[in-house]
């Protein structure tokens, strides 16, 4: 079994204020908001890291 690099992502700002106040998400809040990907290598995991965090705080993006 190859070793696999995952990374989770909890989306939303109310939900991230809850997260960093110690409040605790519901279940329904995990299933929408809180994602796990999964990579090949450690290279490929933080460059998609790399790339969520250039986008906070924009509202839309176009990959061109």
């Amino acid at each position: 079994m190859t070793n696999q690099h995952n990374i989770t992502i909890l989306f939303g700002k109310d939900e991230v204020r809850k997260y960093l106040d110690g409040e605790t998400l519901s279940t329904s809040e995990k299933e929408i908001y809180l994602k796990t990907y999964h990579f090949k290598s450690e290279a490929e995991k933080l460059a998609f890291q790399q790339g969520v965090e250039e986008a906070v705080g924009w509202q839309e993006c176009l990959v061109l």
